[in-house]
């Protein structure tokens, strides 16, 4: 069936691709919510490098949605715009996080220096 220019079901060789693409945006959504919940319940631990990694996973996880959607997409015009706003979210989000990382440890180093 064509749906809004997408196959369903989709071909036999694109379900791995699709499982691998789902699951990793269920882990990015669930990765992002449980920063949230850290984000939320420990502000003055989390005030640096925290909100920076949250948002990196949260356009990971959508990185992988819009993956998938391009996977099983028939429209060429379309297809070529969901790998653009893939790639887009896959660069922006893994920059956020190795932003948030560098400045957890800045942060880190930081406090260890006045122990």
């Amino acid at each position: 069936m064509d749906l809004l220019n997408f196959i369903w079901p989709p071909e036999p060789d694109d379900v791995p691709t699709i499982t691998i693409e789902l699951g990793i945006f269920i882990i990015g959504i669930i990765a992002g919510i449980i920063g949230l919940l850290i984000w939320k319940n420990n502000r003055i631990l989390a005030k640096k490098g925290l909100p920076e990694c949250v948002g990196g996973f949260f356009m990971f996880a959508f990185h992988s949605l819009f993956d998938a959607l391009d996977t099983i997409c028939v429209n060429d015009i379309l297809q070529t715009n969901l790998d653009l706003t893939d790639s887009i979210f896959s660069i922006a989000g893994l920059a956020l996080i190795a932003v948030g990382i560098i400045r957890i440890s800045i942060y880190g180093a930081k406090i260890w220096r006045e122990l």
